[in-house]
């Protein structure tokens, strides 16, 4: 068994390989290369502290990981108390930087900017598999230059660590449609490893096997295949998960899957209010400084936003169109994080404007781009078209179960660089044509 094992993990590795040629490794290097370089430089400007006096989920992270390096288990820096307020992954990762390094933010930085430009890699990579060299280029060096996927490198936030698991998950999910049967198992267990452990970064991460039964079925043998290929990576998604779910029971006395904020965040997105409306039950059930009270305040929550779904249909229908809008509507919030909302200033009002105005203008562009690659001609069964509606479709609808917030569309980013390197693939004299529209796309929301 072992020996078999081996050889499995042996033919994975040489069906990778062979993606890449030379000329092919010589372009990896260069989006990496590329990513690293800019994502290095920014995480040396920019230095936000947690401790510096901002409330958001970096001071959570941040100290979290404190704990758990010097052994004192997984605990809310705010009480004290076993927590399971914020999904453990990024803290967990933190954890082992900071017991290798010390409590230092520069392992924490040089961690995002490390896995930012994988990120990147990655993306080449699914593109390649999917399309052609062009296009894969085009969409490594896009997610490499991006503004807003360079501010983040920057925050001890867990957009980076999360994207990285979810586009190498994607890959596992492209890989596994391509791959001979004799080699299909082990991708399918990577997509459901990948997609476990993402989740327990940040709770999206469970849609990953929806991408993956969609795009089985629809670029695959057929659903039935599909479903059986799903039943493989959710049932791997499900082990990988099981320990800290059953640490949840133990030690908060109630079945949390992965985070007791899943309520909370749920009613944030179905309440009159939004965001401000769960005040009201932190009120009456909480502080959360109260043993027991982060699970009663997310269960009540739970309760209350399945209420308010059900007895405000019209209401929900209008929410619906707010949410897509917020989700989608700029792309500079990472600046904001990085002075704490203006709490901390790192930059003068100029250069935060003009950093702004660029993060919006590519943004729009890649935006651009991306629906300018749905207009072009395309092949009958163009596989890179249809995995990327099907990818943005999924996140875009996995977003309105809860709040929406422009951050949130940070991890799906990589995608749309798939489509919009498709739209630099076309011939030159055709990019000519585009080159109007993109800039339209760029100038005029800055202008509104």
């Amino acid at each position: 068994m072992a020996m078999e094992t081996a050889g499995g993990w042996r033919k994975g590795i040489a069906a990778l390989s062979r993606l890449l040629e030379q000329e092919h490794v010589q372009r990896l290097a260069l989006v990496f290369a590329v990513a690293l370089l800019l994502r290095g430089f920014w995480a040396g400007f920019a230095t936000p502290d947690p401790n510096d006096g901002r409330f958001d989920d970096s001071v959570f992270y941040h100290n979290a990981a404190i704990n758990l390096s010097e052994g004192n288990g997984y605990t809310n820096p705010y009480t004290n108390f076993p927590t399971a307020q914020w999904p453990p992954g990024y803290s967990f990762l933190l954890a082992g930087i900071y017991y290798l390094f010390g409590p230092t933010l520069v392992g924490a930085r040089l961690a995002n900017v490390v896995l930012g430009a994988a990120t990147a890699g990655v993306t080449y990579v699914v593109a390649l598999r999917l399309s052609d060299k062009r296009t894969a280029t085009g969409a490594g060096l896009l997610m490499a230059a991006f503004p807003s996927q360079i501010f983040f490198a920057s925050l001890v936030w867990s957009e980076v660590t999360f994207t990285f698991g979810f586009v190498l998950a994607l890959l596992c999910i492209v890989m596994a449609l391509q791959a001979p049967e004799s080699q299909r198992g082990w991708w399918l267990l990577g997509a459901g490893l990948l997609s476990g452990a993402s989740t327990l970064v940040r709770g999206q991460g469970f849609f990953l096997p929806v991408i993956g039964f969609l795009t089985w079925g629809v670029l695959g043998p057929g659903w039935m295949r599909s479903l059986k290929w799903t039943a493989v990576a959710v049932v791997t998604m499900a082990l990988v998960m099981l320990p800290w779910s059953v640490r949840n029971y133990l030690v908060l006395h109630s079945p949390v899957l992965v985070s007791t904020s899943f309520g909370g965040n749920f009613y944030m997105g179905h309440n009159a209010e939004g965001a401000e409306g769960v005040k009201h039950i932190l009120e009456e059930y909480g502080p959360l400084t109260k043993p027991g009270a982060e699970v009663r305040v997310g269960d009540v929550a739970l309760r209350e936003g399945l209420k308010f779904l059900v007895t405000h249909p019209l209401k929900e229908i209008q929410m619906t169109g707010e949410k897509i809008r917020d989700l989608y509507r700029d792309d500079y919030i990472a600046l904001d994080l990085v002075e704490g909302y203006g709490s901390r200033r790192v930059m003068n009002e100029s250069v935060r404007n003009v950093l702004g105005h660029v993060a919006n203008g590519f943004y729009f562009a890649v935006l651009a781009a991306s629906g300018l690659a749905l207009l072009g001609p395309r092949r009958k069964r163009d596989a890179l078209l249809q995995f990327a509606l099907l990818a943005i479709g999924v996140w875009t609808l996995d977003s309105l179960v809860f709040f929406t917030n422009p951050r949130f569309h940070f991890p799906i980013m990589p995608v749309f660089a798939l489509l919009a390197g498709r739209a630099l693939a076309v011939p030159r004299r055709r990019l000519l044509v585009l080159a109007p529209v993109v800039l339209a796309a760029v100038v005029i929301p800055q202008l509104a």
